[in-house]
């Protein structure tokens, strides 16, 4: 699972395994028929004497539909273990959210929070929605009471953005008591990202925020260019990519390959429940690619039965319907919407290039007098 490189462009991530990897046959896949009326063209009797042939344009650089997705090896290795799956997920769960450990104090609710946005960035927060809901719903309750758990600036900036970012009614003016003299890396890192989250123009504070923290850790990193310690390799990445933009899931990809457990682990628990938020994020992130890629093989077959590919003014664009779609609706479960998204996209490719170039005047006036029909 694991690559050299954190920037594989997302066509590769998507659909483009690498090589080597162990093999599990997934359920079976899903049957040509899928979509509907989307799912073919159907050739339709005419009774009107045969026309002329009509010269058509061909479309240029055309890529294959086909080629080697169905031979791929997916992604899924010895860690995909149902059983295993669901032990981890248990243990997560008992460290995320004990009732007895209800957050009471600064250090037992900034643990609970960096949880939580860890399991975000790793991509496995959905599986643990209820935990982390109870979570940040006490957090809310401290946010709006103004509560002197909320005086630690690491802290308070951490619940603004996450609180934020999942729904929740935080105003900005919750960090107008800190102060520009910080100097504590962390802190800072927060800050900025805390200010990065702006839902409106009117947050000048979130501006000034992030003008000065941001200025403060590019110093920082001027004056630790010979050390890199993995907090400024993550400050650099933050100050470089912005949250707004980049895909959700190549950010799940990089920050599992940085998940360092020994040197810097993310979260103070044990080195054990680190491990198992680790094994969790891989088997999560290559369970999803095994699925994006049964996903693709059944639009390549469905372009294929539709004889879409056949279509010589056609522009073939579906490897670009389906990873956009993949790169944002991605939770296994979308697997419907995903590859509806991907199928109407090339469906309306195919009916652009033909108004564009495919059909002839006569051809085209009787479409649209159908669809007006």
């Amino acid at each position: 699972f694991f690559c050299t490189s954190t920037n594989r462009v997302a066509a590769a991530m998507m659909v483009n395994p690498p090589p080597g990897s162990s093999s599990l046959t997934l359920p079976t896949a899903r049957c040509s028929s899928r979509g509907g009326l989307l799912c073919g063209v159907l050739p339709m009797r005419s009774t009107r004497a045969p026309r002329p042939a009509v010269a058509r344009a061909v479309a240029k650089n055309k890529p294959q539909v086909g080629g080697n997705v169905a031979s791929m090896p997916n992604l899924l290795g010895s860690l995909n273990c149902k059983v295993e799956k669901k032990a981890r997920e248990t243990q997560t769960k008992k460290q995320l959210h004990k009732p007895e450990e209800v957050p009471t104090c600064q250090e037992s609710l900034h643990r609970q929070l960096s949880m939580v946005d860890v399991l975000q960035k790793i991509g496995i927060s959905r599986h643990f929605a209820s935990e982390i809901k109870s979570i940040l719903d006490f957090t809310y309750s401290y946010w709006l009471q103004r509560d002197e758990i909320m005086l630690d600036v690491e802290t308070c900036a951490m619940a603004f953005r996450i609180l934020r970012m999942n729904g929740y009614n935080v105003s900005a003016d919750g960090l107008s008591h800190i102060s520009t003299d910080l100097s504590d890396t962390r802190s800072l890192l927060e800050l900025y990202k805390a200010s990065q989250v702006s839902t409106s123009d009117d947050e000048l504070i979130l501006d000034i925020i992030g003008y000065w923290s941001g200025h403060l850790l590019r110093q920082q990193l001027k004056s630790s260019e010979a050390q890199r310690t993995p907090l400024l390799r993550e400050v650099e990445h933050v100050l470089d990519s912005p949250f707004y933009t980049m895909l959700d899931r190549l950010e799940h990809k990089r920050n599992i390959e940085q998940f360092d457990i020994i040197e810097h682990p993310i979260l103070q628990l044990t080195w054990q429940t680190n491990q198992d938020l680790l094994a969790l994020g891989v088997m999560d992130f290559n369970t999803s690619q095994s699925i994006y890629q049964q996903e693709y093989q059944h639009l390549e077959s469905w372009v294929r039965e539709s004889r879409l590919n056949r279509l010589p003014f056609a522009r073939q664009k579906l490897a670009y319907f389906y990873l956009s779609a993949a790169s944002t609706m991605f939770p296994p479960e979308l697997s419907d919407a995903r590859i509806l998204w991907a199928k109407n996209g090339a469906l309306t490719t195919v009916v652009d290039d033909f108004f564009d170039v495919g059909g002839s005047k006569d051809e085209l006036e009787n479409l649209t007098a159908l669809v007006e029909m």
